[in-house]
């Protein structure tokens, strides 16, 4: 094994080439022929699925063809006109392979150059899929575009960003969303460590290798920045089969509430009630069925939704704000709404932690619902004298 200090240039440890005469912007490409195995996933060439192209702004028929996964590697994490980006992953299908191809920047200098490469690729295919790209990776890179003196139309396709899709699946039950972490617990993905370089010491990395040339560890930034494009569309496959089967009878399947919640706002309501049944039985049971009772709420069906909250043995607080919203706006049954309330402040003063926002809201509550209860008891009585 090669160890850092023993100087080596880019070309001797990275397969690829030189694209300029001057040998300032490198590419490295690598052919993975499909299916290929990403972790405990089995990659292959399937089109999204239609809610999740619906849900990025993508045009209708949106094929696998069509995305490109990017990924970049820059200078810091602040992002900002002081950040460079020195490394630009590209991910497509291409026939019956995935292809990856990484952009590389050997001297500051040549940016322009190195960004005009860039810009051709782009220009071959209709959206992006990225990982917090919307928030990183396009910002920085519209702002290399401009400080070069080019147009950004390019990088303002269409972009699924897994990040945003994964908070919304596995949030509840992942410590956190990062890539890495997604990477493990849905795809079963071990990173080596003697081949990844962790994120933060990139950037301190890459400025060695501008002042000293050795590209020891530019070689696990191409490992670490590859492994970031083939986990995107194993993870994106993966949900689209979540969408495609609505099948959640195991946790790391998907989130029947997430993927609910995308189907409701695209309009799919029989496909969202859907889910939420699918989902009563595992471990988001509970939540599943307050939000069907919600769903159902939003359609009108009143009498649907809180029978659910009815059938619920023990009420959570939000259950209990619903039947009381209910009790007094549709039932205009203020005594049971005010039941309701009671229960609501006993449990709350039964909690290991007293939520003092929480009490006064349900205290004010009770006192509203007392008034409008005396004040209609007067009325009433006055009616009968």
């Amino acid at each position: 094994m090669r160890l850092p200090g023993k100087s080596a240039g880019l070309e001797e440890l990275v397969t690829g080439e030189f694209l300029d005469a001057e040998q300032q912007v490198f590419l490295s490409e690598n052919v993975y022929p499909l299916p290929v195995v990403v972790g405990n996933i089995l990659l292959e060439k399937r089109d999204i699925a239609e809610v999740i192209a619906e849900w990025s702004g993508a045009p209708a028929g949106l094929g696998s063809d069509d995305l490109l996964f990017l990924d970049t590697e820059t200078t810091g994490l602040s992002g900002g006109t002081g950040t460079w980006v020195f490394m630009t992953g590209l991910g497509y299908f291409e026939g019956e392979n995935f292809v990856i191809r990484q952009y590389f920047l050997q001297d500051l200098g040549s940016e322009n150059k190195f960004m005009q490469y860039i810009e051709q690729e782009l220009q071959k295919r209709q959206a992006l899929v990225t990982f917090n790209g919307k928030s990183y990776d396009v910002n920085l890179l519209k702002t290399r575009f401009i400080m070069n003196g080019m147009k950004v139309e390019q990088l303002e396709k269409p972009n699924i960003d897994l990040l945003f899709l994964g908070r919304r699946l596995w949030k509840s039950f992942l410590e956190n969303c990062r890539l890495q972490t997604m990477e493990q617990e849905i795809l079963g993905i071990r990173r080596k460590g003697e081949d990844d370089l962790p994120s933060s010491e990139i950037p301190e990395r890459y400025f060695e290798f501008l002042e000293t040339g050795d590209a020891f560890y530019m070689e696990k930034v191409f490992w670490h920045n590859r492994q970031d494009i083939l986990s995107m569309p194993a993870l994106l496959q993966h949900v689209s089969e979540c969408f495609v089967k609505i099948d959640f009878t195991e946790a790391k399947a998907g989130s029947a509430l997430g993927i609910a919640r995308l189907l409701a706002e695209q309009g799919k309501t029989a496909e969202a009630e859907k889910c939420l049944r699918s989902g009563e039985n595992g471990d988001e049971a509970e939540m599943c069925r307050y939000h069907l009772a919600l769903l159902y709420k939003r359609q009108g069906n009143y009498e649907a939704a809180r029978a659910i909250w009815l059938q619920e043995e023990n009420k959570t607080v939000q259950v209990l704000e619903e039947l009381a919203k209910h009790s007094e706006h549709k039932l205009k049954d203020l005594h049971q709404a005010l039941q309701w309330t009671e229960h609501a402040l006993q449990q709350l003063l039964a909690a290991d932690f007293v939520d003092g926002r929480a009490m006064a809201n349900w205290q004010q509550r009770k006192q509203r619902l007392l008034t409008k209860k005396k004040r209609y008891e007067q009325r009433k009585a006055a009616t009968e004298h």
